[in-house]
C-alpha cells in the first residue's frame, strides 16, 4: 500500500486539497498510522481500538488439541454420516465479557478535504480466511476504493482472533455471538461520534461470507444499527457446509507456520490453506 506524505495526512502545507483527519478522529485510534488505499481514492487512518462487550456463548467440552493428528480426527469425527459430535462436546451456555482490541481502519475519499464533510458510512466485515485487507487487496481490486469512488466513508477492521486483533481463548471466546455484540459496539461507537469523532447519520453495512452472517445477527438482535445491508458469498442454505470445513484443510497455525505466527494457542486457531492464500481464522 502506497503510503502518503505526512502533509497529506495532518494537513501541514497550505493545499487546498490536503485531507485533514480531526484531532478527535486520531485520538480514537491507538498507535495510528496513516495510509491511501490501493489506487488512493482513500485516506486512511489506522489503529487499535479498545471494545467492551459481553455475550452467552456456547461451551464447549473441548480443551487445545495438542498436535495436528488431534485437529485431523476431530474435522473427521464430526463430517462423518450420523456423527454425534457436536452434541457430545455441547456444554451448554455461558456468559464471556471483556475488553478487547480490535484493529481498525477508517477511510474517507481522498477528494474530500475533512472528515467531517461525510455523514454516511459503509461497514465492513471480512470472511473466514481474511483479514480487513479483503477489502483493498490492490489497485483494480479494492472495494474501498469503489466505496470512495461512490463517495462513500468506510470501516473495517480484523474480526476477534484474527490479524492484528486480539487472540483471546480460540474455544470459550471466540464465537459468533460475542463477535456480533463486537460489531453492535463498533457500529454504535460510529453512531454516536465515539469512535470517529463524529456521529454517522447513515450506516449501510457490508459483509463478505462469515462476515454476512455475522450481520444477520446483528439485524436480528439490534434492527436499529443499519440502514441497509448487502451480503456477500452468502446463501441460507446450509448443505454445503460440511464440504467447506473439509476443503479449508486446516491446520494448527503456530506448528505448520511458527515464524509468522509464533505463540498462538493450539485451540482452533487454524491456518487455512487455499490457493496460496494463508491466513489465521478460528
Amino acid at each position: 500500500m502506497r503510503a502518503p506524505t505526512a502533509s497529506l495526512i495532518l494537513g501541514l502545507v497550505a493545499s487546498s486539497d490536503a485531507f485533514v483527519f480531526s484531532s478527535s478522529t486520531i485520538a480514537s485510534f491507538q498507535n495510528p498510522t496513516f495510509s491511501l488505499s490501493a489506487s488512493g481514492l482513500a485516506t486512511c487512518i489506522q489503529g487499535n481500538v479498545q471494545v467492551s462487550a459481553n455475550a452467552q456463548n456456547e461451551k464447549f467440552l473441548l480443551s487445545n488439541p495438542p498436535n495436528q493428528l488431534a485437529v485431523t480426527e476431530a474435522f473427521v469425527e464430526y463430517l462423518q454420516a450420523n456423527s454425534n459430535f457436536a452434541a457430545s462436546v455441547n456444554g451448554g451456555m455461558q456468559t464471556v465479557s471483556g475488553t478487547y482490541t480490535i484493529n481498525a481502519r477508517l477511510c474517507y475519499p481522498t477528494v474530500a478535504s475533512t472528515d467531517s464533510d461525510f455523514d454516511k458510512i459503509q461497514f465492513l466485515i471480512h470472511g473466514i480466511g481474511f483479514d480487513k485487507n479483503y477489502w483493498d487487496i490492490a489497485a483494480g481490486y479494492s472495494y474501498i476504493d469503489a466505496a470512495a469512488a461512490a463517495g462513500y466513508a468506510t470501516f473495517s477492521y480484523d474480526r476477534l482472533g484474527v490479524g492484528l486483533s486480539a487472540h483471546p481463548d480460540p474455544i470459550q471466546t471466540v464465537q459468533s455471538y460475542l463477535e456480533v455484540e463486537i460489531a453492535h459496539r463498533l457500529i454504535k461507537s460510529l453512531r454516536n461520534g465515539a469512535l470517529a469523532g463524529k456521529d454517522f447519520d447513515k450506516i449501510a453495512a457490508v459483509g463478505h461470507s462469515f462476515g454476512s452472517i455475522q450481520l444477520i445477527g446483528v439485524a436480528s438482535k439490534y434492527p436499529k444499527d443499519l440502514d441497509a445491508i448487502i451480503l456477500q458469498g452468502f446463501t441460507t442454505y446450509g448443505g454445503a457446509l460440511p464440504l467447506t470445513f473439509a476443503d479449508f484443510n486446516s491446520a494448527i497455525a503456530s506448528q505448520n507456520q511458527p515464524s509468522r505466527f509464533p505463540g498462538l494457542s493450539n485451540g482452533c486457531r487454524f491456518l487455512f490453506l487455499s490457493q496460496a492464500q494463508i491466513n489465521t481464522v478460528h
